[in-house]
């Protein structure tokens, strides 16, 4: 739950109700808009943001521009914390505190992202640890968003209680909370029940499962997220010294690119997603337009048959019982790890290992837990893995993640936030370009250029891009903003009210002086390092005193 560390999808949802940043994604597309900064003005390398006034954290301690300053100025100079968004760190020149109220980036060239995305942690907090990239961040949390964590049970529950400072007022509802669900099914039958309010990240048989419950509109949007076979192709670390255990035969792009022309992802869209997602070549889906390509001039269709003769015609040759060896004789062997615990990747796991049967290479499953199979990849033990990235409306941060920079400091793999431990000084030099060039069509031939050379390694075989599947009850919830641009979900939680408040039921119910409300159960399922979470909506008490 650290903001400067995090990488995982469920600390991010988790952060995002947290902390705020000088501008936020705003409804309905999701372009930049106001957030801690309510106005801002660039002129050529500089970009002023002057702050809402009196911005103050959730303890009561001011929020000023000394707070936005020390925050760049950290990703800036102290690598461990420049895990989460390293790449809005590139190009600054200096970040200062013009006054209490204004913040100056000079960045080194005119850049083409605005650099106010950065999550602001309060500085009174976080300054004086003597290892802040260590802090856990899960009790009494001291943020600026609607609502912050006062208590956390890795893979259990998270509790957010209300920020009564946040700059939009005190949000209508007490607290959400985040309530681990292993049993997926478990959590639609709760959601039907009324026992929780919200459900995200449903399986597509789920999803189908809610037409026309009563009370519940699911809502599918286009996602911003890729499911990939990622294929250790020889991890190193940041000065290129060997890391972890990965199978010497991938560091082979025709075995690489081999496995991927054999795998039917289509047929996953159709048996996994039931239709709920797209195929595509690259790490950018269909929803990023534009930098969205089907690369139709490099892209290997799929066919077994032409992996097979590939393979052949590079000397990996079949023994008596079908499998290949490698160039020195031996069997190839290769480990799958997955996520265990869900419905999906056990399920994608089972079609995989049979298509590659099918072009000589024997794969032995192991599924895993979330968090043994990411210490994994991060140390580069695995051969291949399933393996997934958010992608942010803007394309930078997922370049930033596929660049060398971004590999682990040290071969335990600790700071690694490289999606597959690839490293092609190609490829970096357009992410750069990219990061400052002004112009709209050059830049989308940029970074199209870069996945070129990212497809032609074969990283990664992009198995799917899953639509956003989530669902609520609208007997409960009321005003939710949806930011979808083809891409997210819902995002805003401080609007949100209870049905029964639009209805002006809170009052009588209440009986009297210190009477409460009961709690409603439920909101959102997010995925979390040990699984799936529901989000649960505590109802406003009658008095401020009364809160949760």
């Amino acid at each position: 739950m650290n903001p400067f560390t995090m990488l995982n999808q469920a600390s991010f949802d988790l952060a995002q109700i947290q902390y705020e940043s000088l501008v936020m994604p705003t409804a309905p597309d999701g372009a930049d808009g106001p957030g801690l900064a309510e106005k801002w003005t660039v002129d050529g390398n500089t970009w002023t943001f002057e702050l809402r006034p009196d911005l103050k954290w959730s303890d009561g301690e001011d929020l000023t521009a000394e707070d936005v300053a020390w925050n760049y100025n950290t990703i800036m100079t102290n690598p461990k914390l420049a895990i989460s968004n390293g790449n809005l760190g590139d190009n600054l020149a200096s970040v200062t505190a013009v006054d209490e109220d204004t913040v100056e980036i000079v960045t080194e060239t005119p850049q083409a992202i605005n650099p106010g995305k950065l999550y602001i942690v309060p500085k009174h907090i976080w300054a004086d640890m003597e290892s802040p990239e260590t802090y856990e961040n899960t009790e009494d949390v001291v943020g600026s968003g609607p609502f912050v964590m006062s208590a956390y049970s890795r893979g259990v529950s998270a509790h957010m209680k209300a920020n009564p400072y946040n700059w939009r007022g005190a949000p209508k509802l007490d607290g959400i909370e985040v309530i681990s669900y292993k049993n997926k099914d478990a959590e639609v039958l709760a959601l039907k029940s009324g026992e929780i309010d919200w459900s995200n990240r449903l399986t597509a048989s789920q999803f189908d499962s809610l037409a026309g419950a009563a009370n519940i509109e699911p809502v599918e949007t286009g996602g911003g997220r890729y499911l990939g076979l990622s294929m250790n192709v020889g991890s190193t670390t940041l000065d290129g010294t060997p890391m972890g255990d990965g199978a010497a035969v991938l560091q082979d792009v025709v075995v690489r690119k081999a496995i991927r022309q054999a795998l039917d992802t289509q047929q996953l869209v159709d048996k996994v997603l039931n239709g709920h997602g797209w195929t595509g070549p690259e790490i950018l889906g269909p929803p990023t337009k534009p930098y969205y390509s089907d690369y139709e001039d490099i892209v290997d269709p799929y066919s077994p048959d032409a992996a097979n003769e590939a393979l052949d015609n590079a000397g990996y040759t079949k023994g008596a019982d079908g499998y290949r060896m490698d160039k020195e004789g031996k069997p190839i062997n290769l480990r799958l790890t997955f996520d265990g615990s869900g419905a999906a990747e056990p399920q994608i796991a089972s079609f995989i290992e049979p298509w590659l049967k099918e072009i000589g290479i024997k794969v032995t499953l192991m599924p895993q837990s979330i968090d043994q199979r990411d210490q994994e990849r991060h140390s580069g033990n695995y051969d291949l893995t399933l393996n997934g990235w958010g992608n942010p409306i803007d394309p930078d941060y997922m370049l930033y993640i596929n660049t060398c920079g971004s590999r682990a400091p040290a071969a335990d793999g600790a700071g690694n936030g490289s999606a597959d431990n690839w490293c092609d000084p190609e490829f970096d030099e357009l992410y750069k370009q990219q990061h400052v060039e002004l112009d709209q069509d050059k830049r989308t031939k940029l970074v199209q250029d870069a996945l070129s050379i990212h497809y032609e390694a074969a990283v990664v075989a992009v198995l799917y891009y899953p639509a956003a599947l989530q669902a609520y009850r609208t007997d409960r919830i009321a005003h939710v903003t949806k930011i979808q641009n083809d891409f997210t979900a819902y995002q805003t939680f401080h609007d949100l009210t209870l049905v029964s408040q639009e209805e002006g039921t809170s009052s009588s119910s209440s009986s009297g002086e210190g009477a409460s409300w009961p709690w409603i159960v439920a909101i959102a399922a997010l995925v979390v390092v040990a699984g799936i979470v529901t989000i649960v909506v505590i109802r406003r008490r009658q008095t401020a005193t009364d809160r949760e």
